[in-house]
């Protein structure tokens, strides 16, 4: 019994090594020394030639859940109706919508949010102030939706700011409609 026992593991520890380079005894071949394509290349194994494929119909990439609601007043209404904040209101999600707003929103919307930004003196169409009482009335939600799929001249920042990041920046505009 302990001779059948040794023989079993004969190749188990014959398999291990200290050294990153050596890689020991491989059962599969394939697994430990697959081949590699280069992104661009002809690959023989895929059904139409192609190392690089497209990804599935429908698929969604990690991450990247589409948004709902379209640049409509309807969509907008609903956003607001519909979306909560899913992020608690703390010193360090407001100074980061505050980061956000400095790289994002000041040159238009101007430091106090005031429309004021440095884009009117190059004539560029003066932006809403973001303490107008029609805009005060939006809530967070409202406000992501905006940053979201733009307003009026404002274009879309949805790709380019986080949904975490959109939900910061809202919760810093609705700071700063209070001063």
């Amino acid at each position: 019994m302990k001779a059948v026992i040794l023989i079993l593991l004969i190749p188990l520890i014959q398999s291990c090594s200290k050294d990153p380079e050596v890689r020991g005894y491989t059962v599969f071949n394939e697994m430990a020394f697959s081949p590699a394509y280069e992104a661009f290349s002809e690959n023989s194994i895929t059904s139409d030639g192609k190392t690089m494929m497209l990804p599935v119909k429908g698929s969604i990439a990690r991450g990247k859940m589409p948004y709902p609601y379209k640049n409509s007043e309807d969509d907008a209404m609903k956003a607001e109706e519909e979306l909560q904040d899913p992020f608690e209101e703390t010193d360090v999600t407001l100074a980061r919508g505050e980061y956000l707003y400095k790289g994002f929103c000041l040159s238009c919307h101007g430091e106090n949010g005031d429309g004021d930004g440095p884009v009117i003196s190059k004539n560029f169409p003066r932006p809403p102030s973001l303490k107008s009482r029609s805009v005060r009335n939006y809530n967070k939600a409202r406000i992501f939706h905006v940053i979201t799929v733009g307003f009026g001249d404002m274009p879309e920042h949805g790709t380019q700011l986080t949904v975490r990041d959109r939900w910061y920046l809202s919760q810093y505009v609705k700071q700063i409609q209070q001063q």
